[in-house]
């Protein structure tokens, strides 16, 4: 039941996972018409840790519960003769993934991060405590639109999505009036219930844009590292004038809106309903089943 499919390997961007650094990961790139794993685009990462069973299962219950989540899949991977050992596949929003979500073609946008890698990169050589270059912060990151049709349709409303998101940014448009409210509301309270906060970063965070509405739908990509969290997001910062932590600034932008703090309280509430979590497990069973 083999087959040989062509694919484009590349490095993955971004930099090397803490305890993989001898394995760096892959970025792969199936041609049109052909995916791997039901996946057409999608990166290679070592397994080190629990990080990919808590990420597989976070997109699968996104998916059950209608907001847009990713495939993935683990398996042995060797290149060029030589094993990786256990990988887990981390699917990327494509023109396949799209094909299966409601929301039409596109285009995806996303804020720019090689700015902070590079403010990251310059504060780790340094031999002082010092204040972080601003060029890391969500405020100066660049947006990117990418988009699998070169259609002018998809083209405009990328552009309409792009001034929609940095009015939102500037604080002259709500996050209600920029994003699909329920689903971001719901992307937020999911994260929180499985521990997966960081999966809300801005970095981490993809936008598609409704085809029809033209809300933009979030789209959390894989995590790679897993902690504990100490906080909900409606708590906010412990201390009325304590910063943001970084990568949190569109989370706390968006729930500063009252009908997305409303929509997420009242997910959070759903979700603490006794049996639904254990009604969620039993509906995804199927699914999660390599995760056993």
């Amino acid at each position: 039941g083999e087959r040989w499919v062509p694919v484009v390997i590349a490095l993955r961007e971004g930099p090397a996972l803490p305890g993989a650094t001898k394995h760096w990961p892959l970025h792969v790139r199936a041609l049109p018409g052909d995916t791997v794993l039901g996946m057409q685009t999608f990166d290679v990462i070592p397994v080190v840790d629990e990080a990919p069973l808590w990420t597989m299962l976070l997109h699968t219950v996104l998916m059950d519960q209608g907001n847009a989540g990713l495939n993935s899949a683990l398996a042995e991977v060797a290149l060029n003769g030589k094993a990786k050992g256990l990988c887990i596949l981390h699917g990327r929003p494509d023109a396949t993934t799209m094909a299966g979500w409601s929301w039409g073609n596109g285009p995806v946008l996303r804020f720019d991060d090689a700015l902070l890698l590079d403010a990251r990169s310059l504060m780790a050589q340094r031999m002082f405590p010092s204040t972080p270059p601003p060029q890391g912060d969500w405020f100066s990151a660049p947006l990117l639109m990418h988009s699998v049709e070169s259609e002018q349709a998809a083209a405009r409303r990328g552009q309409r999505a792009i001034r929609k998101l940095e009015a939102f940014r500037t604080g002259e448009m709500d996050a209600s009036e920029v994003f699909d409210a329920h689903l971001f509301a719901r992307a937020l309270a999911l994260s929180e219930l499985l521990g997966v906060q960081s999966a809300m970063d801005w970095w981490d965070l993809r936008f598609l844009v409704d085809s029809v509405s033209e809300r933009l739908v979030p789209i959390p990509l894989h995590i790679t590292t897993h902690a504990p969290i100490s906080s909900l997001f409606a708590e906010g910062p412990a201390g009325a004038r304590r910063s943001v932590a970084q990568g949190r600034e569109i989370t706390m932008r968006a729930l500063a809106d009252p009908e997305i703090n409303a929509l997420y309280i009242g997910y959070l509430d759903t979700f603490s309903t006794p049996g639904w979590w254990e009604a969620e497990l039993a509906r995804i069973s199927a699914r999660i089943e390599p995760l056993r």
